[in-house]
């Protein structure tokens, strides 16, 4: 049974290379399988299921895998699907564009079998062993050696040949897989390295809003010893006004004052002008009293004199 499922792997690999090629390169054969994807995504979610899937594979001749019967078509949604119902078909073409750009010089046809060959190919190794491949090779090697004993030389240089055959085979496997890890290896390292330049964006984003914030902070501070400084200066202000209110009222005070005293020096000189006057008037009229006097004695004289007479 399980020759006969690798014979029909092998003959399976023999049409797909005679294919004819739908398109140029394996990049634009990827660009076909969106655009297909895309096309028979009836609901547009991203996910295709097995009508979907076998519709698409079988009435265009532009996927190359028309050649597959239904049951490796089913078996290879299966595997694609993961036993899910649905395939995403998103990541499939992204693993099928970064497998596309590694193998860019293969013709396209041989570049889709060989990518959809390998899922059968590991799914039919987990069915038949889970030993190692050398363990595999040594374990057939016991049962070339047992078979030694009732059958003929021709039958085991057939088995031989068969033998040899699937361990090429396997090796094709094993290469096809280390193709698709490594594969794997690099988109994961091109995550990686989109991850670092990621957080090192964020990192850098972090780094200003921190600082950003920080000025703010400064500036709300400076803000703050400005408001206080401008307080202060409110208050001196005041003060000054105060002051200055003060010095007007002693300045008014004072005005008035020097009016009370220089009215007062004014009446001091009035004062001692009228004294002065006063005296004057005194001198004059003793002056007026002795010329009287003077007068009374003079008539009198001459009354007596005329009495005399």
């Amino acid at each position: 049974m399980q020759a006969e499922d690798e014979d029909n792997t092998v003959d399976n690999d023999q049409k797909v290379t005679s294919t004819g090629d739908a398109t140029d390169n394996p990049l634009r054969m990827v660009e076909k399988f969106d655009e297909l994807f895309t096309q028979y995504d009836k609901n547009h979610d991203g996910l295709i299921d097995y009508d979907e899937w076998n519709e698409m594979i079988h009435l265009s001749d532009e996927t190359a895998l028309s050649h597959l019967s239904d049951n490796d078509a089913h078996m290879l949604f299966t595997i694609l699907s993961k036993q899910s119902g649905f395939v995403r078909y998103p990541e499939l073409v992204e693993e099928l564009t970064l497998a596309a750009q590694q193998n860019s010089t293969m013709p396209a046809n041989e570049f889709i079998n060989s990518f959809f060959a390998r899922f059968m190919a590991l799914q039919q190794t987990r069915h038949r062993s889970t030993y190692s491949p050398m363990n595999l090779g040594l374990s057939r090697l016991n049962t070339s050696s047992r078979l030694l004993e009732t059958e003929s030389v021709e039958t085991l240089q057939k088995k031989y040949e068969g033998l040899k055959q699937q361990w090429k085979e396997k090796e094709m496997e094993w290469k096809e897989e280390k193709i698709g890890l490594e594969t794997q290896i690099k988109r994961f390292e091109l995550e990686n390295e989109q991850l670092k330049t990621y957080n090192e964006e964020v990192e850098n984003e972090l780094k200003k809003w921190k600082e950003m914030e920080m000025e703010h902070y400064a500036q709300k501070e400076d803000k703050n010893v400005m408001k206080e400084q401008l307080f202060e200066m409110e208050d001196d202000i005041r003060r000054f006004y105060e002051d200055l209110e003060r010095a007007n009222t002693m300045n008014l005070h004072l005005k008035q004052q020097r009016i009370l005293q220089n009215e007062k020096q004014d009446f001091i000189q009035d004062l001692k002008l009228a004294e002065m006057k006063l005296q004057m008037t005194q001198i004059k009229f003793d002056e007026m009293c002795d010329k009287h006097r003077s007068a009374l004695l003079q008539i009198e004289e001459m009354e007596q004199l005329h009495k005399q007479q």
